[in-house]
């Protein structure tokens, strides 16, 4: 089987984030580190009836998402500690949207809210570039090709 040539790296990937109430998307690729989707699996049903060894077995409703996002951490107004900060403090509902390829490529959509706090983690013996890490617990998960 040939080797696939789809491949490709994060280096165009691009994050962006709204309030759901907004318009305007803010371009957070500037200042994103990481994005790490989670959750979103099926609940799943089985039961063994009195005939046969194996469980009949059903997928059901689907579980949240949390979603990891980590930034660069800054002390700049409307930049990522700022604006996600903002979010959770507020209890503000956001969009994200993620596109792996950069704006020419697939873009997932997920709605939900940051539910911890967008403060950073500090080490003394490191020399690392301060980030933080928060989690957007949402729905609505949503692939599709992108638009500019």
């Amino acid at each position: 089987m040939p080797q696939t040539e789809g491949h490709g790296t994060s280096k165009h990937a691009t994050l962006e984030i709204r309030a759901s109430t907004s318009e305007t998307w803010v371009d957070a690729s500037g200042w994103a580190a990481a994005v790490t989707p989670g959750g979103g699996d099926h609940l799943i049903g089985d039961a063994h009836v009195f005939t046969g060894a194996w469980p009949l077995t059903a997928l059901g409703k689907l579980n949240p998402l949390d979603w990891t996002v980590r930034i660069i951490y800054t002390e700049e107004a409307g930049e990522g500690a700022d604006l996600l900060h903002g979010f959770y403090e507020n209890q503000e509902q956001i969009d994200l949207r993620y596109r792996p390829f950069g704006a020419s490529g697939w873009q997932w959509f997920i709605t939900g809210h940051v539910v911890t706090p967008a403060v950073p983690e500090a080490d003394g013996d490191s020399g690392d570039i301060l980030t933080v890490e928060t989690t957007v617990h949402g729905t609505g998960l949503e692939l599709t090709t992108a638009t500019t």
